[in-house]
């Protein structure tokens, strides 16, 4: 469906609030946000922080991520979930790594303690032809002291 019809859509269907949790990654639609079908539209999770966009009323968020102090630099109103907004946060999942007594040491995952280590975490459709020979590029420049992680 396109852009233009999806937004008359939830228009029609009279949608009260329209969440956006693409925010500004790769596939995402914000041209049917930028044509506000929805009087209340928040921005929450794709993209953690100011969309910049005037079409987006609210972004939820929490205080490690923004902070209020800086609330004066969002186009957005900051919507502070109490502990974490991300609901899979690392701090819950895998509560060894702050553990004091657990720490974690490169060598326990066969890698040199003593290189630099790159590594990419992003889901592989973001890598696309482009990307991949950006970062070959950045590589073959990198000091053989350096190594990548597996």
């Amino acid at each position: 469906m396109s852009s233009k019809m999806t937004a008359k859509l939830i228009n029609e269907d009279k949608i009260q609030i329209l969440i956006n949790l693409n925010g500004y990654t790769k596939g995402a639609r914000n041209e049917i946000f930028a044509i506000q079908p929805a009087p209340i539209q928040v921005s929450y999770m794709g993209f953690p922080g100011t969309t910049g966009a005037s079409y987006i009323d609210y972004l939820v968020t929490d205080e490690f991520v923004s902070p209020l102090c800086y609330a004066h630099i969002y186009l957005e109103k900051l919507v502070h979930i109490p502990h974490y907004y991300f609901v899979n946060d690392y701090k819950q999942k895998n509560r060894d790594v702050l553990d004091p007594n657990c720490q974690h040491k490169r060598s326990d995952y066969g890698m040199s303690e003593d290189k630099f280590i790159f590594a990419c975490f992003n889901q592989l459709y973001k890598v696309d032809p482009e990307i991949f020979n950006t970062w070959c590029n950045i590589l073959k420049r990198v000091p053989k002291q350096c190594s990548l992680a597996p």
